[in-house]
């Protein structure tokens, strides 16, 4: 099979949208990026094209000088086994390499083991594991949370020395995430800080014993999620509840917590005792992956 691989234009969103729909249970988030995916000048989204029809896709974005991430890439259920995925990704690595990019990185879920296949035999390594972890904001115990009191905003300084000397930040290897993309922490902290809509935290006396940053993913306003929360248990528990009250307009608040064995960071079992899910009983199931050698 003769594969053309080129940049999409909006001519391809509507094949591009066709094929989003066949895959996660028609509930995959392409559709509400696209657009902005093809206007944004940091990246591209690439087409894998096979007699003339549109069979695959992903996109690469700069991130920010030297760092490029990989997301979205997509194989029509009907064109797979047949190295699409393969070529598509080896495309998006010479576009990094193109860039000047000393990492590339991406990020996948438990299930897409052909994508974990793809991208160990293309020179990435696992870095990082996390738990995904969701609640609707239906839920009891995000219908009745409450906004604390004690809550305060904290400054990025503040925010920057309880981040980096956190059990979150060790054990997900420094990488801090949103949504689905996560992010080398101490690289470009103030990147990161700019992406949250609420950097928030409780005191005993002048210090920091609990912080919680959250923020809306670029893919769906009605998406909130908690990018990082850490710290005492019961300040954790508060702060979480503050959170989901303020998130009550979200369709849903998703977590990303770093996976730690044998023993779960603190805030894990409080978020499934305020409804959280897990769909793997707490075992890791979100894999981000590097490439450093081009």
């Amino acid at each position: 099979m003769a594969l053309v691989l080129r940049q999409a234009t909006q001519a391809d969103v509507q094949r591009i949208v066709s094929i989003s729909t066949q895959v996660w249970d028609g509930e995959d988030y392409i559709a509400g990026v696209i657009d902005e995916w093809l206007a944004d000048p940091r990246g591209a989204v690439v087409v894998a094209v096979a007699e003339g029809e549109v069979v695959g896709y992903g996109r690469w974005v700069q991130l920010w000088p030297g760092y490029l991430w990989m997301e979205g890439l997509r194989v029509d259920p009907a064109f797979r086994g047949q190295g699409i995925a393969r070529a598509l990704t080896r495309y998006l690595c010479e576009a990094a390499r193109l860039q000047g990019a000393e990492r590339v990185a991406l990020s996948t879920y438990l299930d897409n083991t052909a994508a974990m296949r793809v991208t160990e035999k293309d020179g990435f390594r696992r870095v990082a594991s996390f738990i995904y972890t969701e609640a609707k904001t239906t839920a009891p115990a995000c219908t009745h949370a409450q906004l604390s009191p004690h809550v305060q905003v904290l400054d990025t300084g503040t925010a920057l020395d309880f981040i980096s000397h956190s059990a979150f930040m060790r054990a997900s290897q420094g990488f801090f995430p949103h949504g689905w993309c996560f992010l080398p922490f101490a690289t470009a902290p103030e990147a990161v800080f700019a992406r949250m809509r609420w950097i928030l935290g409780l005191r005993r006396g002048s210090q920091v014993i609990a912080m919680l940053c959250s923020g809306h993913p670029r893919r769906h306003q009605q998406e909130c999620t908690i990018d990082f929360v850490d710290g005492e248990p019961e300040a954790v528990e508060t702060l979480l509840g503050h959170a989901l009250a303020l998130a009550r307009r979200s369709r849903t608040v998703e977590v990303m917590m770093p996976y730690t064995a044998p023993q779960p960071l603190a805030a894990l079992p409080i978020l499934t005792r305020l409804g959280f899910e897990l769909e793997h009983g707490g075992e890791a199931d979100t894999f981000v992956y590097e490439k450093t050698q081009f």
